[in-house]
């Protein structure tokens, strides 16, 4: 005899309360995404700078969280001002990412340098089996 299929039993949670939207500008702290939207950079760029030492961050979990002063005094030294006018802005924007491109292109110019001279050294080794192996056989 069949059993009849009971209904699926529904558990309904409250719903989560939604936290109020604080506009950028008014952040103490902000994540590397928004990090990236406020230097107009792109988040491995942020993650650079951050590995680099460039910008302090803390982890908060799985979060990382900048402080808007941080990124205010790395945009400042940049740019070798104290105070930044807010005309100077674009600028100083321009000089950050000019000098993030130039720190990423030596950082891959010196892995291609590497992984090229590991190239190098197995083509050594492989020629010099082949040697040993022509040597043994005559």
């Amino acid at each position: 005899m069949r059993h009849k299929a009971q209904p699926p039993i529904i558990v309904s949670t409250p719903p989560k309360p939604e936290l109020p939207v604080v506009p950028m500008a008014d952040k103490a702290a902000v994540t590397i995404l928004e990090a990236a939207e406020l230097m107009s950079l792109g988040t491995t760029s942020i993650r650079l700078l951050i590995k680099t030492g460039k910008i302090r961050a803390v982890r908060v979990g799985k979060a990382v969280i900048i402080a808007r002063q941080e990124i205010e005094r790395y945009l400042a030294a940049e740019a070798g001002l104290a105070a930044v006018a807010p005309k100077y802005a674009t600028v100083l924007m321009s000089l950050a990412k000019a000098r993030i491109g130039l720190a990423m292109a030596k950082q891959a110019d010196a892995e291609l340098r590497e992984v090229i001279a590991a190239c190098r050294a197995e083509v050594v080794d492989a020629e010099n089996a082949l040697n040993q192996k022509q040597a043994d056989a005559s």
